[in-house]
This record gives C-alpha cells, sequence and structure tokens, in this order.
C-alpha cells in the first residue's frame, strides 16, 4: 500500500511497505539530481514510487545505468499499470510513470496507490500533499510510518 500526493508545489508520499501481513518502513521517494539519470528522455527531479518494490528498484537502477537491461515484469503484471509520480527539478512538471518504462504528462494536481484516490479529494478540497499523507495515514490503511517530501527548486 501507498499514498502519493502532487499538489503542483511538494511531491509527498508514505514510509509504509506492505508485505503479505508485515509492514515495513521505507523511503519510497527517489531523489535524481543532474547527471543520476542515464536514459533520455526522463528528468532529473524526484519520483515517489508505488506498485512493487522489488520492480521499481529494479527500475531505479534501470533509470540510472544507460547500458542496463529493462527490468523483467512478471507475466500477469499489468503493463499499462502506474509505478508513481516523478517531478522534473527545474521545470515542476510532472509525470507518471508506467511499468513499461513510459512517463506521461500530468496537468494540475495527482495521486497515487492505494490511497491516491483519498489523496485526492484532500489535494482537490484544497490540502496541501504533505497534509493529504498525514490524513492518509490517520483515517485509511493505505500509507503509514511518516512522510517523505520533496519540492523541485
Amino acid at each position: 500500500m501507498t499514498t502519493i500526493a502532487w499538489d503542483g508545489k511538494t511531491l509527498a508520499c508514505d514510509r509504509g511497505l506492505w508485505a503479505g501481513n508485515m509492514q515495513t518502513e521505507v523511503c519510497k521517494l527517489f531523489r535524481f539530481t543532474t547527471g543520476d539519470i542515464k536514459r533520455k528522455g526522463y528528468p532529473h527531479g524526484a519520483w515517489a514510487s508505488t506498485g512493487d518494490w522489488a520492480f521499481n528498484h529494479a527500475f531505479k537502477e534501470w533509470l540510472m545505468d544507460g547500458d542496463a537491461p529493462f527490468p523483467l515484469i512478471g507475466k500477469e503484471a499489468n503493463i499499462d499499470a502506474s509505478i508513481g509520480i516523478m517531478v522534473a527539478s527545474h521545470t515542476c512538471e510532472a509525470y507518471t510513470v508506467h511499468m513499461r518504462g513510459t512517463i506521461t504528462p500530468i496537468v494540475g494536481i495527482a495521486a497515487a496507490g492505494a490511497g491516491g484516490m483519498f489523496a485526492l479529494g484532500v489535494l482537490a478540497a484544497g490540502g496541501s500533499s504533505v497534509h493529504a499523507i498525514q490524513l492518509a495515514m490517520k483515517y485509511t490503511d493505505a500509507a503509514a510510518f511518516g512522510v517523505d517530501q520533496w519540492s523541485p527548486t
């Protein structure tokens, strides 16, 4: 379970990772500086990931290694599924990242993950992305262990 929110200024996500009935705390917010990403077409900035933890780590390594093969996807995987939100540092442009490796532009506010619809409601009501994650932790089972946040410069 994950909750990610983008309010146009700040990208925020929770720190909970679920594996069956067990929870652990992780950072799902990956920050990239100039030169980190070797794949053409991907901005440097930050990516808040949702979905399969192992695949997301392999995807992050793929972004950062221009020679690495694309991570394998299980036969049953929905390759059109979102695996998070990426925001460019200097332009503040936000993108949905898809499991097949494509990115599509986001216009306005956005939220993703199991708590995405809840967070989108908070954003639509005027709340910040950080507040959306805090409320998702309080009122849903789709967020836990605190908030990581990043704002473009």
